[in-house]
């Protein structure tokens, strides 16, 4: 058994697999990117996104320290020159929320939440978290198009949700409704998107020279989350499910990572001071 597996904490599943179905996939080998090809245009990928990234922002304060936001743009831009997706000027976005989220939208929009931000203790964390979103932006539907007409439906659905959940809700329901039905073929399940996701991620580390070892350490993290936490963490649970055959499996690719010769960062230092005004919004 790994140093991983020996320290997941089963009743954070239990727990979590009260609250929803948990999901499972089989390990690969790390995959080449493969894109799908598209007969929209990419303007109307730009359309949708623009449009889901103005309802995104019409329900979240922005973080706007610059520092922070160039770290984190730089950030993205690094992983994102790995990506076969060289069309897409992605942008990442901090949004103020006690909930620990990350979702991406069409056309190369990345989010992430003061509050994962605060939850990820190093740059090759945070790396993790942003190389998993920008994978998921690889895949263009050819009926791409379809999407306008569905997306003022998901808008309402978003405000619905908002009811019951707050604006992390509408956040949910528009990631895992709008953008998996925009930009996602509809023959990759849920469960396949996740894993090709984790698959490129991996690899995007890797050429990066980030260290590979933070996709496991940050779903340990996760893992090991203190049950009061529970509450904040469901939203992206429920978009991004957390299973043993998920850690299996990107354990698995980690394995198979020739690492003889190479070392990687983990932006540790550079992160904590970095991150401090982030967290220090938690510590109030």
């Amino acid at each position: 058994m790994n140093r991983m597996f020996r320290r997941i904490s089963h009743s954070f599943l239990a727990a979590m697999m009260l609250l929803s179905g948990c999901a499972s996939q089989q390990g690969s080998s790390l995959p080449k990117a493969s894109v799908h090809s598209a007969v929209e245009p990419l303007s109307s990928e730009m359309e949708i996104g623009q449009k889901i990234h103005a309802q995104i922002l019409s329900s979240f304060y922005v973080y706007t320290d610059q520092h922070v936001v160039d770290y984190l743009n730089g950030l993205g831009r690094r992983l994102a020159s790995h990506a076969e997706r060289q069309d897409l000027d992605y942008r990442v976005t901090l949004l103020y929320s006690d909930k620990i989220y990350a979702t991406s939208a069409p056309g190369g929009f990345v989010y992430i939440t003061t509050a994962m931000m605060s939850t990820v203790q190093s740059e090759a964390e945070l790396a993790a978290i942003l190389a998993h979103e920008i994978a998921r932006l690889q895949y263009r539907d050819p009926s791409l198009s379809e999407a306008r007409k569905t997306l003022q439906e998901v808008t309402k659905a978003g405000a619905m949700v908002a009811s019951v959940f707050g604006p992390i809700g509408a956040l949910a329901a528009m990631g895992l409704v709008g953008i998996n039905a925009a930009a996602t073929p509809h023959s990759r399940t849920p469960e396949k998107q996740l894993e090709e996701a984790d698959h490129l991620a991996m690899a995007y580390l890797v050429a990066s020279g980030l260290d590979p070892q933070a996709m496991l350490d940050v779903l340990e993290r996760f893992m090991t989350l203190q049950q009061s936490d529970l509450p904040r963490y469901y939203d992206y649970y429920q978009a991004r499910p957390i299973t043993q055959d998920r850690a299996a499996a990107i354990q698995l690719d980690f394995n198979q990572i020739n690492l003889e010769g190479k070392t990687f960062e983990t932006g540790y230092q550079e992160y904590q001071e970095l991150s401090r005004g982030v967290r220090e919004i938690y510590r109030r």
